[in-house]
C-alpha cells in the first residue's frame, strides 16, 4: 500500500521519499506525450493567446491565467525526476507555500562586485541583471580563463553563467569518476580566475 502523502511542507527528504514511490515514466514519454499535451490541454481550457511581439505578457489577465494554469498543470503532472524516470506528486497548497517562501531578493557576488537581484513587478524603470557568460555550453580547456574573462571585463555583466570545460589535463571528465571533481574544481578555479583578471573578483557565479 503507497504511503499517503503528507499535506504539510515538502522538504528535501519528503520528496526524496516521493520520488522513490512515484510512477515510472520513461523520459521520451514524459517529454513528447506527457508535457506537451497537458500543456495543451490548459492552453485550450484556458484560451490562452500570446503575442509573439510581447514574449513577456502585460496583460494582466492573461498573466494571471498563464499562473493558474500553470499551478493546475504542475499539480495534475507533478515534478519528473530525470536520472529515476519517476514522478513526484505535488499538491497546490505545497506549490504556493513554497512560491511564499521564496526569497524577494538576493544579492549574488560581494563588495564592488556585488549585485542585487530583486523581484520584478509590471513594467519597472530599474533594468534587469545581466548574466554573461557560456551557460554551461562546452568550453576547450585551454580557452577557459580567457573566455570567461572576456565576460567579466564587461562592465554591462552583472553576474558569471559558466561554461563547462570539455577536458582536464586532456583527459575527459565523466560523471561519478575522480575526473569529474577534478574538473569541477578546474572549473571554478578558471572562473575566479577570469573575474580576478577583469578586476572583479567577487562577481557572483
Amino acid at each position: 500500500m503507497a504511503r499517503p502523502i503528507r499535506s504539510r511542507g515538502l522538504d528535501v527528504l519528503e520528496a526524496h521519499l516521493r520520488f522513490k514511490e512515484g510512477e515510472k515514466v520513461p523520459e521520451e514519454e514524459w517529454d513528447r506525450e506527457v508535457i506537451p499535451n497537458t500543456a495543451k490541454k490548459y492552453v485550450n481550457e484556458y484560451d490562452i493567446e500570446m503575442d509573439p511581439s510581447k514574449p513577456i505578457p502585460e496583460d494582466e489577465a492573461l498573466k494571471d491565467d498563464l499562473f493558474e494554469a500553470g499551478i493546475e498543470m504542475l499539480t495534475e503532472i507533478g515534478i519528473f525526476n530525470l536520472d529515476r524516470e519517476k514522478v513526484m506528486e505535488v499538491k497546490e497548497e505545497e506549490i504556493k507555500a513554497g512560491l511564499a517562501k521564496a526569497p524577494k531578493r538576493l544579492t549574488l557576488g560581494s563588495g564592488k562586485n556585488a549585485a542585487d537581484l530583486r523581484q520584478r513587478t509590471g513594467n519597472p524603470d530599474r533594468p534587469p541583471l545581466t548574466q554573461g557568460g557560456p551557460t554551461g555550453a562546452p568550453v576547450a580547456e585551454e580557452d577557459m580563463v580567457q573566455m570567461h574573462q572576456t565576460y567579466a571585463q564587461d562592465t554591462t555583466v552583472d553576474t558569471i553563467v559558466d561554461g563547462v570545460p570539455g577536458s582536464f589535463r586532456n583527459q575527459a571528465t565523466p560523471a561519478g569518476t575522480p575526473w569529474e571533481i577534478a574538473g569541477a574544481m578546474f572549473e571554478l578555479r578558471s572562473v575566479r580566475e577570469a573575474c580576478a583578471r577583469a578586476d572583479r573578483p567577487n562577481m557572483g557565479l
